[in-house]
C-alpha cells in the first residue's frame, strides 16, 4: 500500500513538473507569436511612414513649384509649406494621385489669392503711372502714392475695372497738376526773361529805383493775367506798362538830340566866322613921278 501511495505520488509530480514545462513552452511559443506580431506591425507602421513621408516630399516639391518666382522670397513659399502639409494629413498615404494633387492646387491657389490680388492691383497702378511723361521725377511718385491710397479706399471686394477706374481717376488728377505746375513754371521763366531785357533796356536811362519801378508797373499789369498767357500777349501788355517810361526816354532822346544839333549849328557858325577873311582896307595909289627921259 505504501509501495503504491509512493509511485501515485511520484507520477503526479512528474505529471506536474510535465505540466510546468508544457505551459512554459507555450508561454514562450505565444510571446514569441506576440513579439512576431508587433514586429510585423512595427514593419508595417515603418512602411506605411515612409510611404508617407515620400508622399508628403513629392507633393510639398510640386506645391512649391507652382509659387511663381515673382513672389519668390516673400514669405508665400513658407505659407504653401505649412497649409500643404497641414492638408496632406487627412489625405491617405495610398490616395490616388489625381486627388491629391485636386487637394494641394486648392491649397496653393487659396494662399496664392492675396499676392495674385496685391499684384493685380500693382499692374493696374503701374499701368495708370506710365500715363505720365517719361522725367516727370518727383511726379511719378505722388501719383503712385495716390493710385495707392484710391486703390486702399476701393475695398479688396472691388473688382479689377472698378479698380482699375478709381486709380485712373487719382492718377489722372496728379496728372493734371503735373500740367499745371509745368505751365505754371514755363509762364514764369517766360515772364522773368521778357522782364530782365526791359529792365536792361530801361537800366541805360533810369536810376535803380525808376527801373524798379517800371518793372513793377509791368507786374501789376501781368498779375491780371491768367497764368499760360502767351508770350505775345505778355509782350504787348509790358509795352503797354511801359509806354510812359519809353516815352519819357524818348522826348529826354529827342531833346538832347535837339540841343546837340543847335550846340553844332552854333559851333559851326563861330567857326565859319572865324575862318571868314577880313575885308581889306584900300589906299590910294602913290604917285610916281616921270622921267625927264620919258619926256
Amino acid at each position: 500500500m505504501g509501495r503504491e501511495v509512493e509511485a501515485l505520488k511520484l507520477r503526479k509530480e512528474k505529471e506536474l513538473v510535465t505540466d510546468w514545462f508544457r505551459q512554459r513552452a507555450a508561454d514562450a511559443e505565444a510571446q514569441a507569436a506576440e513579439e512576431a506580431e508587433l514586429e510585423a506591425a512595427r514593419a508595417e507602421e515603418g512602411l506605411e511612414c515612409d510611404q508617407r513621408q515620400r508622399m508628403e516630399i513629392r507633393w510639398l516639391e510640386y506645391a512649391l513649384a507652382r509659387v511663381p518666382w515673382e513672389a519668390q522670397g516673400q514669405g508665400v513659399e513658407v505659407q504653401v509649406h505649412n497649409k500643404v502639409k497641414a492638408a496632406l494629413a487627412n489625405v491617405d498615404a495610398d490616395e490616388s494621385d489625381a486627388v491629391v494633387e485636386r487637394v494641394v492646387l486648392a491649397v496653393v491657389a487659396a494662399v496664392m489669392r492675396p499676392w495674385n490680388r496685391r499684384k493685380e492691383i500693382s499692374e493696374v497702378i503701374e499701368d495708370a503711372v506710365d500715363a505720365l511723361p517719361y522725367g516727370a521725377g518727383i511726379w511719378t511718385e505722388r501719383a503712385r502714392e495716390a493710385a495707392r491710397a484710391a486703390a486702399e479706399r476701393a475695398g479688396p471686394e472691388a473688382s479689377i475695372s472698378t479698380m482699375r477706374s478709381v486709380v485712373t481717376d487719382a492718377v489722372s488728377t496728379i496728372l493734371a497738376d503735373y500740367h499745371a505746375a509745368r505751365t505754371a513754371q514755363a509762364d514764369a521763366e517766360d515772364r522773368e526773361r521778357l522782364i530782365r531785357w526791359a529792365a536792361l533796356e530801361l537800366a541805360r536811362a533810369y536810376t535803380q529805383e525808376g527801373v524798379e519801378l517800371a518793372v513793377k508797373a509791368v507786374k501789376d499789369a501781368w498779375a491780371k493775367l491768367p497764368v499760360g498767357t502767351a508770350r505775345t500777349k505778355l509782350e504787348e501788355v509790358r509795352d503797354a506798362a511801359l509806354l510812359p517810361w519809353r516815352q519819357a526816354v524818348a522826348e529826354r532822346v529827342a531833346s538832347l538830340r535837339a540841343e546837340a544839333t543847335a550846340r553844332q549849328k552854333r559851333q559851326l557858325k563861330e567857326l565859319q566866322a572865324q575862318l571868314r577873311p577880313k575885308p581889306a582896307t584900300l589906299h590910294p595909289a602913290p604917285i610916281i613921278g616921270r622921267s625927264p627921259a620919258s619926256r
